[in-house]
């Protein structure tokens, strides 16, 4: 039997200069590590900023709930006239009210207080609005209670004498 001959002569691998094979081709760049960590950075960058975007979306939406319901508490809150009779009883529902809505700035109880009052009441109390004191709630109340429970002491005192 004859063996085949081929007519295509056998390549030769190539040989570099330096004695070495060049790389194959693949059909795709090498591996390049510097390339790589870039579009890494990049896509770290990317969803960084994703999540910066979310959390300022968050903040936005606490600060808007926050406004509404602070916009409801100054809606909801009801105060009675002010009770010269029973002034006691009178700031019991206030501070029911203040405690309802979540009110505990001395300023916010004073400045609903002030809102509510007739001119006549505020007079007994201009020395302490024009005041700069962290307290002005608490004294308006100790000196209204004080004018108005010894004028309800008084009316008893005469109705007893009659």
């Amino acid at each position: 039997m004859e063996q085949a001959v081929s007519l295509r002569p056998k390549p030769q691998p190539q040989i570099l200069q330096n004695g070495k094979r060049p790389p194959r081709d693949h059909g795709f760049a090498p591996y390049d590590p510097m390339e790589s960590s870039k579009y890494v950075k990049e896509d770290r960058k990317q969803q960084l900023f994703v999540f910066l975007e979310k959390m300022d979306d968050k903040k936005e939406h606490a600060r808007i709930e926050a406004e509404s319901t602070q916009e409801i508490n100054k809606v909801s809150i009801k105060i009675p006239p002010f009770w010269t009779d029973k002034p006691e009883i009178w700031f019991y529902q206030v501070e029911a009210q203040f405690n309802i809505n979540a009110i505990t700035s001395e300023e916010t109880e004073f400045n609903y207080l002030i809102a509510q009052l007739e001119p006549k009441y505020i007079e007994n109390v201009w020395d302490i609005i024009t005041l700069d004191s962290k307290f002005k709630y608490t004294e308006s109340k100790t000196r209204l209670l004080n004018i108005f429970k010894d004028s309800e002491s008084v009316r008893i005192k005469n109705l007893s004498q009659e």
